[in-house]
């Protein structure tokens, strides 16, 4: 375990996590932003998801970001994966980094340009339709 200064850049935030091997995610309440920045950094993180959304969050981006491998159903199974990665799998922890280094100039998840811009796009459409007097209702961007 390594104790590193709170850090006021993204840059060095992310350095800083890079410097980890393994990330292991809380029961019940699941990482999102520090998830998505340990994602970011190319970093494997193990998580168990549960029944709301705040305990699913971790599992939903590794799913997007194509590592479900790491999303397991059971604390043995967490245990057991933890375990396994840091001691005798090396090999696949390297797969696991490489695979998310890979995928982040890849996979929607990373394309913030896009996510940025579908999300002024549904913010527009939700004030137009709060305008016209709508009924709230899910919104769809393309």
């Amino acid at each position: 375990i390594i104790f590193t200064p709170i850090e006021n850049s993204i840059e060095k935030h992310l350095q800083q996590i890079q410097t980890s091997d393994l990330v292991l995610d809380n029961f019940v309440y699941n990482g999102g932003a520090t998830t998505m920045n340990v994602l970011w950094a190319g970093i494997p993180i193990i998580t168990k998801p549960g029944n709301a959304y705040y305990e699913r969050m971790t599992s939903t981006l590794l799913y997007a970001a194509n590592c479900s491998q790491l999303v397991v159903l059971s604390n043995s199974g967490y245990e057991n994966l933890a375990v396994k990665l840091a001691t005798t799998h090396s090999k696949k922890l390297i797969y696991y980094k490489n695979q998310l280094n890979n995928n982040r100039f890849k996979l929607p998840l990373f394309d913030m340009k896009k996510w940025a811009t579908n999300f002024a796009k549904g913010i527009l459409i939700a004030v137009q339709n709060n305008a016209k007097s709508l009924t709230k209702d899910h919104i769809y961007v393309n």
